[in-house]
């Protein structure tokens, strides 16, 4: 399982409702909850690319909880 955390760049706080998918052998897609967590039981920890509300964030390493700023 991995999770990723959306942070607001502009003001810090995380950030509800945005729309992430990751790819991994298909496309896993979630939306993130009021701590701004979105979590992927069914992706390993690897590379795999990341899209956070349609803008292609390229090719992470994911593991545990990683953080995006958007």
């Amino acid at each position: 399982m991995v999770s990723i955390k959306v942070v607001s760049e502009a003001t810090g706080n995380v950030v509800h409702m945005s729309r992430v998918v990751v790819y991994s052998g298909g496309n896993h897609e979630k939306y993130t909850d009021d701590k701004g967590l979105a979590h992927f039981e069914s992706v390993s920890p690897g590379s795999h690319t990341v899209y956070i509300d349609g803008k292609d964030k390229g090719v992470q390493a994911l593991s545990g909880v990683t953080t995006f700023y958007i």
